[in-house]
């Protein structure tokens, strides 16, 4: 959870929608070759299912396919924390509230008449 703005704290915006962007393509696309390599070990391990070999290459498509997908998340999550940690400070808090403190500084607060 976000901890709450306080006077003097910075504030600007992150990357995060880039990175989970970004990060979705990326893990898209090997996700993608990973069903495509898992599929051609398939169509292999049922053609050559008489020969005995077929169950292990079924079960390499299986695993291929697990792997592929596991690798894709953990590059879209990379790519989500690496946009969400990078933050552009555009300012500081100037104003808070006079009777409720944070950690003994002044929560902030949006005055809509000002």
């Amino acid at each position: 959870m976000p901890e709450a703005a306080r006077l003097g704290d910075t504030i600007g915006h992150s990357s995060a929608m880039a990175g989970l962007v970004a990060g979705t393509i990326i893990g898209s696309l090997i996700s993608a070759a990973g069903g495509i390599a898992a599929g051609f070990l398939f169509v292999a391990g049922v053609a050559a299912s008489c020969v005995g070999v077929g169950v292990l290459l079924i079960g390499l498509s299986i695993a291929v396919g697990m792997a592929a997908g596991s690798l894709g998340n953990m590059a879209r999550d990379a790519c989500v924390s690496a946009g969400a940690s990078s933050r552009s400070p555009s300012g500081t808090i100037t104003s808070g509230s006079t009777n409720v403190l944070i950690n003994n500084a002044m929560l902030n607060f949006y005055d809509e008449l000002k």
